[in-house]
């Protein structure tokens, strides 16, 4: 299903664009991975609107969402256009595990044979 989205200026000092994806007809709060590295290309490429929107021609295009700003890397490899994308990851859980002595004794046993 083909994804709509609504660009505008960034924020000055903290983005490059600002984007809004549609999804089944509503605003989402964040922005896809692949429609990153989409809106990337278009940006880079001469002609299109985005590319006439943003006006910095640096390595990479800082992408503004409700969830938070987004930073790709557009480059080349094989001569081919290419983007990377920089993500973090935020905990969500933690867990501990206890074992007992004599099942991780077997399990040591078991793995050592």
């Amino acid at each position: 299903m083909p994804k709509l989205a609504l660009v505008a200026e960034g924020a000055p000092g903290r983005s490059d664009v600002a984007v809004r994806m549609l999804s089944m007809g509503r605003t989402h709060p964040a922005l896809a991975v692949t429609g990153s590295i989409a809106l990337t290309l278009a940006a880079r490429t001469p002609g299109t609107v985005l590319h006439d929107l943003v006006a910095t021609e640096r390595e990479d295009l800082l992408i503004d969402t409700p969830a938070g700003v987004i930073a790709t890397v557009h480059g080349s490899r094989d001569g081919l256009p290419a983007v990377a994308v920089r993500r973090t990851a935020r905990r969500i859980a933690d867990a501990l595990l206890a074992l007992p002595e004599a099942a991780t004794a077997a399990a040591a046993a078991a793995h050592a044979a």
